[in-house]
């Protein structure tokens, strides 16, 4: 059986191997990568090494307690996803850390390993939402940019006329003038694709914009 594809990575931080190790047993057939940490300054290294989607960290830890940690990597990746396990019934602790946004969630230790794995799950379909939602806004305002440059450039272009039933009306005589200036651009954009790509200011390669329809 082909193996899903991985797409995510979730970060487990524990002082404890042994859970560490369980948990890594119960969720190794889930589709994304586990990486481990037995402490607050380990988990963050890994999330500088890495792209953590989701992270899950303990509370009571011998240093920097999960709470603290999970208020660290909010501020340097705001869109990660952080859950937060305590072995004690500090609602107080667990709710003031959600207030303060530094926490989506908290489990009471031990954990349901399955209720555990579907939290991953929506955390994880709410990661990539997020990211698509962000993908189709710079896609529109790409978009919409491009049609107020049309529009400057010939006013009255991207307006659009409709009849009683809500179709398109489209002058006769304005026909071929705009299928000529559709080509010039399918023109134009082909030529853009051929030329080599430009380079910021910091040396670094700038990638052509996408086409509309190209695959993301």
């Amino acid at each position: 059986m082909r193996e899903p594809e991985v797409r995510h990575t979730v970060l487990l931080v524990d002082d404890d191997r042994r859970l560490l190790d369980a948990l890594r047993r119960k969720l190794r057939r889930e589709p994304y990568r586990l990486l481990l940490a037995e402490s607050a300054d380990e988990g963050l290294r890994a999330m500088v090494a890495h792209d953590v989607d989701v992270v899950v960290s303990d509370e009571k830890m011998p240093g920097l307690p999960g709470s603290d940690f999970l208020e660290r990597v909010r501020a340097h990746r705001p869109d990660t996803v952080r859950i937060l396990l305590t072995g004690c019934r500090d609602f107080e602790l667990a709710m003031r850390a959600i207030n303060r946004g530094e926490v989506h969630r908290f489990f009471l230790k031990p954990c349901d390993s399955d209720e555990l794995a579907s939290t991953l799950r929506a955390a994880l379909e709410q990661r990539e939402l997020l990211r698509l939602s962000r993908r189709l806004l710079a896609t529109v305002k790409q978009q919409a940019a491009a049609l107020d440059e049309l529009e400057a450039g010939a006013p009255g272009l991207t307006l659009v006329r409709r009849d009683a039933d809500g179709c398109i009306l489209v002058d006769e005589g304005g026909a071929s003038e705009l299928e000529t200036l559709l080509a010039d651009m399918e023109a134009e954009l082909e030529r853009a694709e051929r030329r080599p790509h430009s380079a910021s200011a910091d040396g670094r390669d700038v990638p052509r914009p996408e086409r509309q329809g190209d695959t993301p």
